[in-house]
């Protein structure tokens, strides 16, 4: 059995959380939107999703630098959060003011500020 994964833009609500509202606003419509892209969730996938834990070997396994960039408004912000704080290879974190996760995918104001610091972020790093 299959369910969606994102709501449908008819059924949005005022009651519909913030983040869902923004990826229906992204995935659902023409802004980010595939053709191939059916918005369908294996029903029995959802134990897996819910028993996956992306932080438990950060400290381990994450041995390069890492540049998290994250909106200062973004729901998803406390998850870079976690996962700065477990890093223990060189680290850095840089709020993108007024973003949102979605907003980082491609509203230029944002975007821009995300290359610029990528790349000097990389090019200190990689020294070319």
């Amino acid at each position: 059995m299959y369910t969606q994964y994102v709501p449908e833009q008819n059924e949005i609500t005022a009651d519909t959380e913030r983040d869902m509202k923004e990826a229906s606003d992204y995935y659902r419509t023409p802004r980010g939107q595939h053709p191939n892209a059916k918005n369908k969730v294996l029903f029995t996938s959802f134990d897996k999703v819910l028993a996956f834990n992306a932080f438990s070997q950060i400290g381990t396994l994450l041995t390069q630098p890492v540049l998290f960039v994250v909106g200062t408004e973004a729901g998803s912000r406390w998850q870079s959060k976690m996962a700065y704080e477990k890093a223990t290879s060189p680290k850095e974190m840089f709020l993108v003011e007024g973003a949102t996760h979605m907003d980082l995918y491609d509203i230029p104001q944002y975007v821009n500020q995300a290359v610029v610091k990528m790349a000097d972020f990389f090019h200190s790093k990689l020294g070319k």
